[in-house]
């Protein structure tokens, strides 16, 4: 299943027995990977893979008052096919600041599996002679539970303390800060998240937008991983000697691999941060302790602050050391199993080099690999984790979902008579796997507050990537394919769908990328080799020389001199722009829209040993074939169409492509301007 908004990446397989016509150019032999431009974000974005199932029906009657969750859910009665639901389209103008900034980053990518590193990093046994004198005053600190190291002042909650903070700030920021700070006080982590980073793309230089982004991204990465059943069995059974190889490995991974040298007293400092937050977790406190210590925790956490808030750290061997110490003290002040606390530095230290690079729990990694490869076992959703409620951002067509009748816009309130409002969000997203054939209730709202209970069987279905293809002008033979992302089999889809129009008269082409988050770096290079006959498509720099990578057109593939548009939004993410880039810097088309998201960074998925899921790390940035850059830039459209609301289309509720372009102006844009440009 996949929790929106969290895209694609792109990926490109790039080993030496592939029978490939591009050019590669690199001074070093590339290991054999795959190379992946993730779109943003976070697992704040959390985004697990799309569910899917088949489907058994329907009735439909208003919910009656629930008494306990078990009850409630049980009694909303099974919809059945003759009780048609009507979906209506939401009133924007009512959508709070939250719903309307829609989170821009995108998680998730493509993937390279590397062979883990066998060198590890030394423990000391203890602290004698292991660290700098700094370290060891720290230590000292805290172990006699002495409170004279300086530190930073805490974070305040109030909207008063952040409006002081950026008082200099536009008031627009200030608006988002006490929303955010709404939602965070309600434990809304995931939505805090979202307009936090939205808000970042319109004022990027926000300090304290920038630590609001921070805090909520550890609460909601602390959240995804109490969810994941396999990392919370493996933080609490390892020895500490297993937990320091994890941690061991993904040291060495950042150290090795990361697009910049890293910053040791920076990610320890996170780190750290990110385990007071966990300590406060009434979940993290049950799952690892099996108690509560909130009357303890105050205490410790402010102990903590004061003995290592400012203690630089100067390489990965001093962060594993210092970890492991901090990891045996809390065992002798609250009965912590130091393994939990070096999986925790662990699966935080990568989250502190840049809003793309994360830890992946297993759970998540399962996931981007099913994403990769477009194929899911669910019920066939998109879903948008909110507090109370799972939000369905569409049906994947064809699958158990849709069967149901799901539409984007409805909600899903419970889980086998679980309510999301209870269990959370990503938990109640959880229950929505299984073995395909399973089945799984759900209780689904539509947006008239109409509410239904819909039993379905799991089942896996290929996510498609081209999502519609059509002449939207049969008179002057101008076609229309929509790509909702890129995958492995995209190219063979797109000569497919080329083929199907040329048979019904086709003259000219709309390329819809609008929405495109990217996903497989090699399927958007082979659309762009379908237009091209010469030249650079794109190319990647990094620290690392062996990230320094140009593809070039094959030309082998390419489809005649079709006049072309290319539709994108602010959406159109890493792989749509990649192709957007390439069309408008070799003049072969035309790019009609809005400005691109703006996601130029490349990022490396490194599977971790022993099943204990990977690690995502940017690890080179992308150009353009004139070399410009993508990254916070994105791509400017030729003709620059602006709407008000990007047009929900259902086929089952438009009846003609007439009523679909009326309702969509940049389409509408796109089709005057290929009119004027047919031969």
């Amino acid at each position: 299943m996949k929790l929106s908004p969290d895209p694609l990446g792109c990926c490109r397989k790039t080993n030496s027995t592939e029978k490939v016509g591009r050019q590669r150019r690199n001074k070093f032999l590339p290991i054999l990977i795959y190379t992946v431009i993730a779109l943003a974000c976070f697992d704040s974005l959390k985004t697990p893979a799309p569910v899917l199932a088949q489907v058994t029906p329907i009735n439909s009657q208003p919910l009656p008052v629930r008494s306990t969750p078990l009850e409630w859910a049980a009694q909303v009665p099974l919809l059945l096919p003759s009780d048609e639901a009507t979906h209506g389209l939401p009133d924007w103008a009512q959508v709070s600041l939250a719903s309307r900034l829609q989170s821009d980053e995108t998680a998730g990518g493509g993937w390279r599996p590397v062979l883990s590193g066998q060198s590890s990093v030394p423990f000391p046994q203890s602290s004698n002679g292991a660290f700098g004198q700094e370290i060891e005053s720290a230590l000292d600190q805290l172990r006699d539970g002495r409170s004279n190291h300086s530190i930073a002042a805490n974070q305040t909650s109030s909207a008063e303390g952040l409006n002081q903070t950026d008082s200099e700030v536009d008031p627009w920021v200030q608006t988002v800060l006490v929303e955010g700070q709404q939602l965070a006080s309600g434990d809304r982590w995931s939505e805090a998240l979202s307009i936090y980073q939205a808000a970042l793309r319109k004022a990027p230089d926000s300090a304290t937008l920038l630590k609001q982004r921070q805090t909520a991204r550890m609460h909601v990465d602390l959240q995804g991983r109490l969810a994941d059943a396999k990392y919370v069995h493996f933080a609490r059974t390892d020895s500490v000697e297993m937990a320091a190889a994890h941690l061991n490995e993904i040291l060495l991974k950042i150290e090795l691999n990361h697009i910049e040298v890293p910053n040791w007293t920076k990610i320890f400092q996170h780190g750290l941060s990110s385990l007071l937050i966990s300590l406060e977790h009434s979940e993290f406190q049950t799952k690892f302790l099996g108690r509560s210590i909130d009357d303890q925790v105050g205490g410790l956490q402010q102990r903590l602050r004061d003995s290592l808030n400012s203690v630089p750290v100067r390489n990965h061997n001093e962060f594993a050391g210092l970890a492991r110490e901090v990891a045996h003290e809390l065992q002798r002040q609250v009965g912590l199993p130091p393994n939990v606390t070096i999986h925790e530095f662990a699966s935080t230290a990568a989250s502190a080099l840049d809003t793309y690079s994360t830890f992946l729990s297993p759970g998540h990694f399962d996931d981007l690999n099913s994403q990769i490869r477009g194929n899911f076992v669910g019920i066939g959703v998109e879903l948008r984790s909110k507090k109370d409620c799972l939000e369905i951002v569409k049906a994947i067509p064809g699958g158990p979902a849709d069967q149901a009748r799901i539409r984007g816009g409805d909600k899903m309130l419970a889980v086998n008579d679980q309510l999301v409002s209870e269990i959370g969000g990503d938990p109640a997203a959880d229950l929505l796997r299984g073995e395909a054939g399973t089945p799984v209730t759900v209780v689904v709202e539509t947006p008239e507050g109409k509410q239904y209970r819909l039993k379905m069987n799991r089942a896996r279905v290929e996510i498609p990537s081209i999502e519609e293809t059509k002449l939207v002008d049969a008179s002057n033979g101008i076609g229309y394919i929509k790509l909702s992302n890129f995958q492995k089999n995209t190219p063979a889809d797109f000569d497919r769908a080329v083929a199907q129009l040329r048979q019904q008269g086709l003259r000219s082409l709309i390329l819809d990328l609008r929405d495109n988050p990217g996903g497989a770096l090699d399927a958007a290079v082979a659309i762009v080799d379908r237009f091209i006959t010469r030249g650079t498509i794109v190319s990647t720099k990094g620290r690392n020389l062996a990230e320094n990578m140009t593809y070039s057109a094959a030309q082998t593939s390419y489809i005649g001199n079709l006049p072309l548009i290319v539709l994108i939004n602010e959406n159109s993410a890493s792989a749509s722009e990649i192709l957007a880039a390439a069309i408008a810097d070799h003049k072969r088309g035309t790019i009609i829209g809005q400005r691109s998201f703006g996601k130029g960074v490349v990022q490396t998925i490194f599977p971790l040993t022993s099943g204990r899921g990977g690690i995502r790390l940017t690890t080179a940035e992308y150009f353009a074939p004139s070399g410009r850059r993508v990254e916070m830039q994105g791509v400017a459209p030729d003709l620059a169409v602006q709407t008000t609301a990007r047009p929900i289309i259902d086929s089952a509720e438009l009846e003609s492509s007439e009523n679909q372009v009326a309702q969509d102006e940049v389409l509408a844009a796109a089709i005057r301007r290929a009119t004027n440009q047919n031969p």
